[in-house]
């Protein structure tokens, strides 16, 4: 079994609500997540990938670190 960590590179990261601490990822902070996952030898790391946000009273992944076309 392999072993691995999403980096959250959508606004909010990991989770959609409004009783979560709401925050903009940087690159500083998924760097930080995958440094610890290399620590505690997880296979491998991947990005959160979707076309477009929820919208919505969080705005999920409205904004993200990644670049679209």
């Amino acid at each position: 079994m392999k072993i691995g960590v999403f980096v959250p590179i959508g606004n909010n990261g990991w989770l959609i609500s409004t009783h979560a601490p709401q925050y903009m990822p940087t690159f500083e902070l998924n760097k930080a997540i995958v440094q610890k996952a290399e620590h505690y030898h997880f296979d491998f790391a991947l990005s959160m990938i979707k076309l477009r946000g929820f919208g919505g009273k969080t705005e999920f992944w409205i904004t993200t670190l990644s670049r679209s076309p």
